[in-house]
């Protein structure tokens, strides 16, 4: 290898960790978020009427918030494994979500709930990976399997894919047709909600072309994001304005994200050491 080679491939590498820690950081910043509260209370609304064991299994699970917030908000989880590729995370397993067969092995119950929330964006090969990962997984699961699945709409306004807004840890940005699109190709896309319409606010301030995140658009944008975090009865109203907008398909495109409820479409479920249903 030579010389040059050398100093790109370190480079890559520099590259690559400065976005982990970037991601990483900005993780534990949101875990308190309106947004989280929002979306895992309302997962956990659709969840915890079932009579059977909550089985889930948590792809990129970060660090850990649907876990503490689902049982926060009352659901009984009798199974658990998150699986991230960070070990800063201190995930159960430390896998890449797309190595299916890795973590799915390895796996000592059958999930009945999968989380994949605010997670495909991040894939580094866009679409292709998407697509496989999601054709793969599908595979592994049983037929009345519940998959979660949000994407980002109103966050960091990606459904416009202003030239402005480069974030590098967001591999594609994509309308919610477009989301829609790759999803029923490769799932059974029982329902949509759009999840998040006040916490969508700080996000605005985006829009502006000189937007920079660490200049005085990007301190006014972390400061009313956090404002907005810190009140219980802004949660609750948040949550209450989600629950009478989110069926409304026009609206969708302008929450926060959209979250997906879906099934596998052609599910084989892996025996190996897996419990019955």
């Amino acid at each position: 290898m030579s010389t040059v080679q050398e100093i790109l491939l370190f480079n890559q590498i520099k590259r690559n960790v400065t976005d982990l820690n970037y991601l990483v950081n900005s993780y534990r910043q949101s875990g308190n978020s309106l947004y989280s509260h929002t979306i895992f209370k309302f997962i956990a609304d659709q969840i915890k009427t079932s009579k059977k064991p909550i089985r889930i299994l948590d792809l990129g699970c970060a660090d850990g918030r649907s876990r503490q917030l689902l049982t926060h908000y009352g659901v009984h989880i009798s199974r658990y494994c998150g699986i991230d590729n960070n070990s800063k995370f201190s995930p159960s397993l430390i896998s890449d979500i797309r190595d299916v067969h890795t973590y799915m092995s390895q796996l000592d119950f059958t999930p009945n709930v999968v989380l994949i929330t605010d997670v495909l964006e991040h894939l580094e090969n866009g679409t292709e990976d998407i697509f496989t990962f999601l054709n793969c997984l599908e595979k592994y699961l049983p037929e009345k399997c519940q998959i979660f699945i949000s994407t980002p709409q109103m966050y960091r306004l990606d459904r416009f894919k202003l030239k402005h807004l480069q974030y590098s840890e967001h591999k594609v940005r994509f309308s919610l047709d477009e989301w829609k699109n790759i999803l029923d190709q490769n799932l059974v896309v029982s329902s949509s909600y759009g999840i998040g319409y006040i916490s969508i606010l700080p996000y605005l301030v985006m829009a502006i072309p000189w937007y920079d995140e660490n200049g005085c658009l990007g301190i006014f944008f972390k400061t009313f994001r956090d404002f907005l975090s810190r009140s219980f009865l802004l949660r609750r109203f948040e949550y209450g304005l989600t629950r009478i907008l989110c069926v409304i398909s026009p609206l969708q495109s302008f929450s926060n994200s959209v979250l997906f409820v879906c099934k596998p479409k052609n599910p084989t479920c892996y025996k190996g050491s897996f419990e019955n249903v």
